[in-house]
């Protein structure tokens, strides 16, 4: 009989569900109790089962949700203890009817099934794997992947080796997994599964296991490919372009390994250290942005110093040395163009390491420690052991005057010089007039520092026994007096950067030398008598200075111009010669902090503050005539004009010479807002950018919306307006009322057009004209006191100039009145006048067409207004009739004025054609350019005050009414009127070509003083690409005029092809027509693109980078390229087939893949930033390509007799270019390397691409290629193109990526309903879910709707996890 329960133990039962439970269970598991309690008969199945049931959902409900899963534990571990293989089944089998009857949660019985699993429990551990498998798939995708991580930490918890007996756990447990991660079971998305189980194991597991995972990990290579980009570590950025900063170029900035999204089997390069590519871009010059921007470094946190970037300047350095050493051995014929090359990298590496220093980002001590074990190893040559010695000089100093607890360190600066110059005789002391004197005994300079510095405590170091000469030679040049310096030999500059750290002598040094500049504060306030020093510190000489030493000359002068503009506001401005050094001293890069910065933050609002006209005017001629903008950083740029436009509008500033010095500096300025740098300050501002327009100045903000029209053209970003633009186009709109002719509109982005209506005239043609006859009268008996009231009160038509033109036709001569209201008349109220004048001349020629001589006469007398009465400047006349808003007959009229004052009177012909002989455009280099200045000045004065008009009269002209012209004249004022000239004849090239092919021929010359020629050509032939493209002639008059001037400037060769400049200087209009490149044209551009992309000694030339419009020799060779296939008499789609071609066919000759891939992107570099019409060549035969791809797949089953298997297709395009195609040996082998150049190609375009290109690509997909994807093939080619662009279109344009997801599903739509069978199902999915998971989130699916359901069923199963809800149910 058995025993029967205690009564404790009853209570229990009574009380605790989970002891009642346990103690049902134990009574099923006997039979003798079964018995007992059932009426001494054994139960049916039936009734065990429920009883069973009865007892568990009893005891679920009595207890609270959160203890469920403590009792299901419980009830597994009670289970553990049966030994009856039946009993366990029994009990198993009730879980899941509980689960059909909803009193469980099947996530939460599988995640204790998980939870307890226990591997020395043979029975529960299969029994509960076999529930798992059977319940997992009625858990929806979240819950199966956090119960497939529970599994597999389980997994990973045991042991590597397993004894036999244990086969069957081992085996249930793999039959489970494959059942969880298996493509067909659709639990959940396989890339979730995969990502799961590279995050779980780091380390071995069972080799069951292991292939299990190994396989899984394998079927993802095909995604892992399509979404990296082989020889990728090969692609280099255009430094100096937009393109260059984007995400794609980021590196981690640990690993220096480049980023990657998803836990996906990549090649091993993808997470290799970059650091071949670091140096590469290290050793740019104006390569410092970009790589900080590269490592995510930022200067306004102070960094600890990273031994991995000390590593890649030493590397840098090493590199340049041993390529200076094998250069020198070689002896190659353009010698002089590699020590130019190797001059401009020293140079550049002394910018980047001052930099870097200055803002904490190194540790100086460090690198020169690394240095020194580097080179104490290597047997390096003489070619450039003085540039690192100069290097070290500038480093060392900087450290030593700003921490001079690390001097100490510096001592291992002697040992580097010990394992370079091991020569025992002593050095001879360089001349004085060397310009390499103080590179030659920078060596000298720097033991002289150090042990000046440090005394005796220098341990067994000596001053280095072969710098004896150049020791003493120092020592007496350092003892005289600083009167004695004269500051004309390279010695002085050596004697200025040995006494550097000393701070009292180099500030009395300094002090001297600027004295000899501008000279003592005593004279400043003397009147002008041509005594102010007019010779400048040469270049030469300021290059031979320490960055250290060049710091503190921008400091006092910078001191000079406060003390200019404090104390003596009616005085002399600063002299020529300090003007002059100020502008050279502030373009080099190493002193930008405290030259170009200090400019704009506190030298010109300072003085604009102060109100000092003299030295006011002078500063806008420096920003008008000498400050090299493409240097300037872009928030710089617009602090300035923010301020220029503060001083044009003061009503204090009447005063016509510095109004139109600041409106040419104006124009200058917003000329630079079409580079793309400028949009990102652009959109910083955001609201704000309002600021930039000014109230009453019609011509710049015009000039400055048009010129942002032509950047967002030129960028690619002109296909949707952002809010920066909305914002300044609404403003236009509606508080300055701006509308543009249909001429001017229709050449404007589309994007932009609907912010502007058609013109229309605020008064008509006949009302000006009588307007002007009603006023007349009344004027002609004006008297003076009148006049100036009557003008001064800005009536509602500004018509003083039309009366005083009408004056002078009619009397012949202008009355004392005209003089009075000119003076009383400010520098606004003009401007308005003008205006009316403009409008009313073209009004006047419209009546007068047909009446020639009365027409020459009106013509006359607006140039005597001109050039004789000096009233109206003829820069600022020509701006405005450019810049009005006449409508197509109305321009007419207008540019044949324009060309009747240009080109008819020969007086501007006569200047433009003395300063282009008798002006030097390089300042930087000019012994005195001051001098060479005021001698065209005294041939031609530049008028400000109305002195024409004054002696007419009889009047006295004052001789201090206008300040000193140091710098600017009427022809390089007129340059960015020229500019905006051409682009108006442009927009109306069909009836003004002959016209602007005249102005071209007399204005050419002066873009040999433009601060940007080359720009501004490529720039006008990328904004009116579709207006030109019939227009060859015009097109090679343009670049003939604008690059022509420079051809006694620039180097031979610098921008132009030998065969190109041969075209342009043929002057038979037939041959020039069907003039048509071939393919060795082609070959010969694109190798010598290439050599400058690889530092090649048969690149481009070397220029001064401070001086041009370009960061350095690839920015150039790519920017002059690309000017030039805009200039080739030729469609776009036929330059860029011809230029593909002949890159596959160069690409086709070599087999390193670095050679490949520069080919590749230089060609990519210049298809990035051509208009559409050119880089959409490259899509379309991508297109082709797809489209070609139907046929090659017959060729195949024909030659082969099958398709090619999975693993082998994909072989194809995870190898890209890299392997020759083994096995291929049929007549397509040809065809299919092509086209794997072409998709290389492809993906390298958008790699390079701009923004604005890339935020088009789901267009592209739409438009070209989604209608012609219709196999797996075709869709796997398109995948591949966009895949490594996704990562930078997640940081740059997330938006872009669901409509690029969209055009997905559309092409795998297509694809699906013309394929039997899908061969790459999984490859397809596993790309749709890493768009999901990586990049896009969670999106409106409804436009994915439609195509989801037409889809077949096993494509729905694997994809319902990205749709609604209604189709995610399991």
């Amino acid at each position: 009989m058995a025993a029967v329960p205690s009564a404790t133990a009853q209570n229990v039962q009574g009380e605790d569900p989970l002891g009642k439970l346990k103690s049902h269970m134990t009574d099923v598991m006997s039979p003798h109790q079964f018995l007992i309690f059932s009426g001494n008969r054994f139960p049916s199945m039936e009734e065990r089962v429920s009883s069973s049931l009865a007892e568990i959902e009893l005891a679920l409900q009595k207890l609270p949700p959160d203890n469920i899963e403590a009792l299901l534990s419980a009830y597994i571990g009670h289970l553990s203890t049966c030994k009856n293989h039946m009993q366990v089944v029994f009990f198993f089998s009730l879980l899941p009817k509980l689960v059909e009857k909803q009193t469980l949660n099947a996530k939460l019985l599988c995640s204790s099934l998980i939870s307890n699993l226990d591997f020395e429990q043979e029975l529960v551990w299969c029994e509960s794997l076999e529930t798992l498998k059977s319940q997992i798939a009625v858990v929806d995708y979240k819950g199966c992947r956090d119960l497939l991580r529970s599994y597999l930490h389980k997994i990973a918890a045991l042991p590597l080796h397993i004894p036999e007996c244990y086969t069957r756990r081992v085996y249930k447990t793999v039959k489970v997994l494959k059942f969880i991660l298996g493509r067909d079971s659709c639990l959940l998305p396989t890339y979730m599964a995969q990502t799961e189980s590279a995050l779980s194991f780091g380390g071995s597991v069972h080799w069951i296991i292991n292939d299990v995972l190994s396989d899984l990990q394998r079927s993802f290579r095909p995604l892992a490919c399509a979404v990296s980009l082989p020889g990728r570590q090969y692609l280099m950025p255009v430094i100096g372009t937009s393109s260059s900063h984007n995400f794609l170029w980021k590196l981690d900035s640990n690993t220096f390994g480049f980023p990657s999204k998803g836990a996906l089997p990549f090649d091993k390069e993808v997470h290799h250290s970059q650091k071949k590519l670091l140096i590469r871009v290290v050793r740019q010059p104006c390569a410092r942005d970009l790589f900080m921007y590269m490592l995510t470094l930022e200067k306004k946190s102070k960094h600890q110093s990273q031994p991995m970037i000390e590593g890649i300047i030493v590397d840098a350095v090493v590199g340049l040395m041993e390529d200076a050493d094998r250069i020198t051995s070689e002896k190659v014929e353009s010698a002089e163009n590699m020590k130019l090359y190797f001059d401009d990298q020293w140079y550049n590496l002394v910018c980047l390491l001052s930099y870097f220093n200055m803002h904490s980002l190194l540790s100086i001590p460090n690198l020169i420690l690394v240095l020194h074990q580097r080179i104490s190893t290597m047997q390096l040559g003489k070619a450039s052991r003085d540039d690192l010695m100069w290097l070290l000089l500038q480093i060392a100093g900087t450290v030593q005057t700003l921490a001079s607890e690390h001097a100490s360190d510096m001592f291992v600066c002697v040992d580097i010089y010990n394992c370079l110059f091991a020569e025992r005789e002593p050095f001879p002391v360089p001349d004085a007039n060397d310009p390499l004197a103080a590179k030659k005994m920078a060596s000298a300079c720097l033991m002289y520092q150090l042990f000046t510095k440090l005394g005796t405590s220098v341990g067994s170091r000596k001053f280095p026994a072969n710098l004896h000469l150049h020791q003493s030679a120092i020592e007496k040049l350092v003892a005289r007096s600083p009167t004695a310096y004269a500051f004309d030999s390279f010695h002085d500059a050596v004697s200025l950067n040995a006494v550097c750290t000393q701070q009292v002598l180099i500030k009395q040094l300094v002090t001297q030398l600027l004295e000899l500049l501008n000279g003592p504060p005593s004279v400043y306030t003397k009147p002008p008598s041509g005594t102010q020093p007019t010779k400048p510190l040469s270049l030469a000489f300021l290059d031979s200075m320490t960055a250290h030493v060049r710091m503190s000359v921008v400091l006092n002068l910078t001191n000079m111009f406060y003390q200019h503009s404090a104390k003596f506001q009616l005085g002399l401005p600063p002299s020529p010669a300090m003007l002059e050094t100020y502008c050279r001293v502030i373009h080099s890069f190493e002193t930008e902090f405290f030259g170009v910065k200090n400019l704009q933050a506190s030298v010109l609002p300072t003085v604009i503050r102060n109100r000092s006209l003299p030295t006011l005017n002078a500063l806008m001629e420096i920003l008008a005539f000498h400050v090299r903008l493409h240097h300037v950083p872009p928030h710089y740029r617009i602090k300035m004009l923010k301020n220029i436009h503060q001083d044009s509008s003061s009503p204090s500033a009447n005063s016509s010479q510095l109004h139109l010095n600041a409106e040419s500096a104006a124009l200058r300025f917003i000329a630079s807002c079409d580079y793309p740098d400028m949009h990102k300050e652009f959109a910083r501002l955001g609201s704000d950018i309002k600021l930039l327009l000014v109230t009453g100045a019609e011509e710049l903000n015009r000039t400055l919306a048009l010129t942002i029209a032509r950047g967002l053209h030129v960028s690619g970003c002109d296909r949707h307006a952002s809010a920066w633009v909305d914002v300044i186009m609404r403003t236009l709109r509606t508080q300055m009322d701006v509308t543009w002719p249909s001429q001017v509109l229709k050449c404007i982005p589309k994007s932009l057009q609907d912010y502007f209506p058609l013109s229309t005239a605020s008064l008509s043609r006949q009302e000006i004209i009588d307007t002007v006859e009603q006023e007349w009268p009344s004027f002609h008996a004006m008297d003076v006191e009148t006049a100036i009231a009557h003008f001064k009160e800005a009536p509602q038509y500004h018509t003083f100039f039309c009366l005083m033109w009408k004056q002078l036709l009619e009397t012949g001569h202008l009355s004392i009145v005209c003089l009075r209201v000119l003076e009383s008349l400010t520098s606004q109220q003009l401007d308005c006048h003008i205006r009316t004048f403009c409008d009313y001349l073209v009004s006047m020629h419209m009546q007068q067409q047909s009446l020639q001589a009365q027409l020459a006469k009106c013509i006359t007398a607006v140039s005597e207004l001109i050039w004789k009465y000096d009233v109206l400047p003829l820069d600022k006349l020509i701006l405005t009739m450019v810049m009005r808003n006449y409508e197509t007959q109305r321009a007419r009229v207008c540019f044949f004025i324009i060309q009747l004052l240009l080109l008819k009177e020969t007086e501007f012909r006569n200047r433009v054609s003395l300063f282009v002989k008798e002006v030097s455009p390089h300042f930087w280099q000019s012994v005195d350019s001051h001098s060479e200045h005021q001698e065209y000045l005294k041939v031609y004065p530049e008028k400000f005050h109305y002195e024409g008009l004054a002696r007419s009269l009889g009047e006295q002209v004052r001789s201090d009414a206008s300040f000193p012209s140091h710098l600017g004249s009427l022809c390089v004022r007129f340059l960015p009127v020229c500019d905006l000239l051409i682009h108006r004849m442009i927009e109306m090239v069909g009836v003004l070509e002959s016209s602007l092919i005249t102005v071209l021929g007399i204005l050419g010359p002066l873009y040999k003083f433009h601060d940007q020629p080359a720009l501004f050509l490529y720039s006008t032939l990328h904004y009116y690409e579709s207006t030109l493209s019939q227009k060859p002639q015009l097109k090679k008059k343009m670049v003939a005029a604008v690059i022509g001037a420079l051809a006694t400037s620039r180097p031979k060769g610098w921008c132009l092809s030998a065969e190109f400049s041969a075209y342009l200087a043929k002057q038979d209009a037939a041959v020039v027509d069907c003039w048509i490149p071939g393919t060795s044209y082609y070959r010969t551009l694109l190798q010598k693109l290439v050599n400058t992309f690889t530092g090649g000694p048969h690149g481009f030339p070397i220029l001064d980078w401070r001086f041009v419009e370009f960061s350095n020799a690839t920015d150039m060779a790519v920017h002059v390229t690309r000017l030039e296939l805009l200039a080739l008499p030729c469609s776009g789609e036929r330059i860029v087939t011809d230029l593909l071609e002949t890159m596959i066919e160069c690409v086709m000759e070599v087999s390193d893949e670095e050679a490949v891939m520069t080919w590749i992107n230089a060609v990519a570099s210049l298809l990035v930033k051509l208009p559409e019409s050119y880089w959409g060549t490259l899509m379309n035969r991508v297109r082709d390509y797809v489209s070609g791809m139907e046929a090659e797949e017959a060729l195949e089953k024909e030659v082969i007799g099958q398709m090619v298997p999975d693993k082998a297709e994909f072989a194809r395009f995870e190898r890209g270019i890299r392997v020759p195609l083994i096995g291929w040996e049929h007549s397509n082998c040809i065809a299919v390397k092509r086209w794997k150049i072409c998709l290389t190609m492809a993906r390298a375009f958008w790699h390079h691409s701009t923004i604005g290109q890339i935020s088009g690509l789901a267009e592209v997909i739409r438009n070209r290629l989604g209608p012609v994807v219709r196999t797996e093939r075709q869709l796997l080619f398109v995948l591949q193109m966009v895949g490594p662009s996704l990562h930078r279109m997640n940081e740059e344009r997330t938006r872009c990526l669901v409509d690029l997801l969209v055009e997905i599903h559309a092409m795998l739509k297509n694809v699906d309903s013309n394929a039997d069978h899908l061969e790459h199902i999984d490859t397809f999915c596993d790309y749709l879910y890493h768009l999901k998971y990586m990049f896009v989130g969670e999106f409106s699916k409804e436009k994915l709707e439609d195509v989801f359901d037409k889809l077949r069923p096993p494509l729905q199963a694997r994809l319902r996890f990205m749709m609604a809800p209604k189709h995610s149910d399991n």
